[in-house]
């Protein structure tokens, strides 16, 4: 089996062709790479019809993890268009050559964020999709470029956010605050949200790629337990060896801190008011039906952070 994974150079797409090199994956980027860890296409953009066919000739299974991600400070004028560009136009390009040259199997890699700021309860892949940012707009309208693929079988993997060595973003902020040893008045939050190790990312792919499951199956990955704001700080110091600096503040003031400082500083506050709905909100993800296809997550949480609190020491 020869496998291609798209975005090769970033978090998750890296994890994936490292790690499923010895099932045949190759990486692919935008630019010429230097780590030796993953074997590399010759570089070509996924929105680039003839470099497309010519990247897929000869692979059965694309993992699509190419994309643009969630900016945390937006400088285009028009983010919609720039998350179509990169997330939906791109993969139907990539679709339309992988089932041109081929391809048996093509996995998109997605994001909860086609679910928006509004649900509630436990979110399953049949919970209505409500997407309330451009990014989630765009991921959305990504899968079903995917779902509405014909002759490829096709998939969705829709994931919360992740973390492990490599991580950026939020994950990495949040470890920064912890092992800066910054008070964090988030005690009082009493929430339940869904993360995922990328070592079980890993092995669910791995897991997934012999599988017959029907074309448009959509699964939602995370790690087994979720789990509340101020726990996941307490669990991350623990895995730095630093002190838990949380401590109890009511969550209406919070709201009113993080109104009024990013009215007076703007991006510069870190706190404002998306920052901590994504802090206090709920979200957790009906992942048993993954598992149950796949088999058992192989970490638990302490797991995943002991490996990311590893290589974050490492990094300095």
């Amino acid at each position: 089996m020869r496998v291609l994974v798209t975005g090769a150079s970033g978090f998750l797409g890296g994890h994936l062709a490292r790690a499923l090199r010895a099932e045949g994956a190759v990486g692919a980027s935008r630019g010429p790479q230097t780590d030796e860890s993953i074997e590399w296409v010759r570089p070509f953009d996924p929105a680039d019809a003839h470099a497309a066919r010519a990247a897929l000739l000869g692979v059965d299974v694309v993992i699509h993890a190419a994309g643009r991600a969630h900016v945390l400070r937006e400088t285009q004028a028009d983010p919609l268009a720039a998350f179509r560009d990169a997330n939906v136009t791109a993969t139907q390009v990539l679709l339309d050559a992988a089932r041109e040259v081929g391809v048996q199997r093509f996995m998109l890699l997605s994001s909860v964020s086609v679910y928006g700021d509004q649900v509630s309860g436990v979110v399953s892949a049949e919970t209505r999709t409500a997407p309330s940012t451009p990014y989630g707009v765009s991921r959305l309208e990504a899968e079903q470029v995917v779902r509405d693929g014909s002759a490829i079988t096709t998939m969705v993997l829709r994931l919360p956010m992740a973390y492990g060595p490599g991580m950026k973003g939020n994950p990495l902020r949040l470890f920064d605050v912890v092992a800066q040893g910054i008070p964090l008045p988030l005690g009082s939050i009493a929430n339940r949200r869904s993360a995922l190790y990328v070592g079980n990312l890993v092995e669910a792919v791995r897991r997934l790629l012999s599988l017959p499951l029907p074309s448009g199956t959509v699964l939602l990955a995370a790690d087994a337990e979720s789990v509340s704001t101020p726990a996941l700080v307490r669990e991350i110091a623990t895995a730095l060896g630093r002190p838990s600096r949380v401590f109890p503040c009511p969550v209406p003031l919070l709201r009113a801190v993080a109104r009024i400082g990013d009215r007076a500083l703007g991006a510069r506050f870190p706190l404002g008011p998306d920052a901590l709905w994504r802090l206090e909100s709920s979200l957790e993800l009906e992942s048993g039906p993954l598992w149950r296809v796949v088999g058992t997550p192989p970490y638990d949480r302490s797991d995943g952070l002991a490996a990311t609190a590893a290589w974050y020491i490492t990094r300095g």
